[in-house]
């Protein structure tokens, strides 16, 4: 009877500590808005002109970027990942896809209501 006590304790701690430790992380995914990283948008025209007067424009048919997501974990893994990227047409067997991709990790803290969170 001892055996089953101690074995039951142990077991609710164990579930508690698992149950307590999940944490949800809220990544805000790339800002559009930052025009830094990815300034054209669909329609936009890219000129390229060679010194002997040649022309190539290359019209952006497609613009991504990685929506905002959260996630819950029972490990330590804060780390949300961004992707944004555009594509052009093909001119004389021409284009250009360019994606960028980050990681970062994000602080931990609680929500409203207690629950542990890790967002920005």
């Amino acid at each position: 009877m001892k055996i089953f006590k101690v074995s039951y304790w142990l077991l609710s701690v164990f579930l508690v500590v698992v149950v307590d430790a999940c944490i949800t992380v809220r990544c805000p995914g790339f800002d559009v808005e930052d025009k830094k990283y990815i300034s054209y948008r669909v329609g936009d025209k890219l000129t390229y002109k060679s010194d002997d007067g040649n022309v190539l424009t290359l019209k952006i048919t497609k613009c991504y970027h990685q929506e905002p997501y959260a996630f819950t974990t029972h490990y330590p893994d804060n780390i949300c990942n961004e992707d944004a990227g555009y594509e052009t047409d093909t001119i004389r067997f021409f284009s250009i896809k360019e994606q960028l991709s980050s990681s970062y990790s994000v602080p931990f803290g609680e929500d409203d209501t207690g629950k542990k969170v890790a967002s920005l």
